[in-house]
């Protein structure tokens, strides 16, 4: 009997494992197919588009309000750090996300956009940071934008002359791309009174080593003020400092000195205030 058992169990095994096997085969044959017109669609694909001449980059369109492509250096330049072949390379060999983010690793670019205008056109949208202060002297390569950012003077927006100089940070291994937070104190001075209070004209601004903040200002371009302010909150201490300079003028006091770090009002001295 168990030999009977045996020798029907047998070719019931085979058949199965047959079966498994042609499972098997049929499996590794959808997977080839699957392959195989992957591969097809990818050549396919380049064939179509990417060695296809007549999407052939021809013209390269940069939209920006500032110096990026105003000139043909500022042009040239874009078009090498991008590393954009005109008349070389095809339309679709770039990737637009790459693309966009080398140019938003450009210290003087805030924001980018890049898109494909078929058939031979990439269209680069520039969004670029404003200089607001040289950084170390008037004469310095380095600028910064309100958030901190240091470009250099020779690749961003036309710089104003009279922007102010913070002093007192050294410059030694600054260099283009560096964010310097520590000087958001200084800048938002700046910023609130070139936003705010027209009629302040900050020349130079530094911190000082007790963190107070020093500035060198012009008031209606005509009274020089050496300022002493605690920093912080640049709104309040600016309306402070212009509301006591206007008391000021009404009563005569040509003092040129004014500390806003003491409780109670700002105090108008000849004891100078260094920046």
């Amino acid at each position: 009997m168990a030999r009977t058992a045996a020798k029907t169990t047998a070719p019931a095994v085979k058949r199965e494992n047959k079966r498994y096997l042609r499972g098997i085969i049929l499996i590794a044959v959808v997977f080839c197919c699957f392959g195989l017109l992957a591969l097809g669609c990818w050549q396919f694909k380049k064939l179509l588009f990417e060695h296809n001449d007549h999407f052939l980059l021809r013209r390269v369109v940069i939209d920006s309000p500032g110096w990026w492509g105003k000139t043909e250096d500022s042009r040239n330049r874009l078009l090498s750090k991008l590393q954009l072949n005109v008349k070389e390379d095809n339309l679709f060999s770039y990737q637009l996300p790459k693309l966009r983010q080398l140019l938003c690793s450009i210290p003087s670019i805030e924001s980018a956009q890049v898109e494909r205008i078929l058939p031979d056109t990439l269209k680069l949208t520039i969004s670029e940071r404003i200089p607001r202060a040289f950084l170390g002297n008037s004469q310095s390569n380095l600028v910064l934008d309100f958030s901190g950012m240091v470009m250099s003077k020779d690749e961003c927006v036309e710089i104003n002359p009279r922007m102010p100089v913070i002093f007192g940070h050294p410059t030694e291994g600054v260099t283009p791309g560096t964010r310097l937070p520590q000087l958001q104190p200084v800048l938002e001075v700046i910023s609130e009174a070139l936003m705010n209070f027209g009629d302040f004209r900050i020349v130079a601004i530094r911190i000082s080593q007790t963190d107070a903040i020093q500035l060198k200002l012009f008031y209606k371009d005509s009274r020089l003020y050496n300022v002493l302010m605690p920093p912080g909150n640049a709104n309040y201490y600016l309306n402070m400092l212009q509301s006591a300079i206007e008391e000021a003028l009404r009563t005569n006091n040509r003092k040129p000195n004014a500390n806003l770090t003491y409780d109670g009002g700002v105090v108008f001295t000849d004891d100078p205030i260094g920046i």
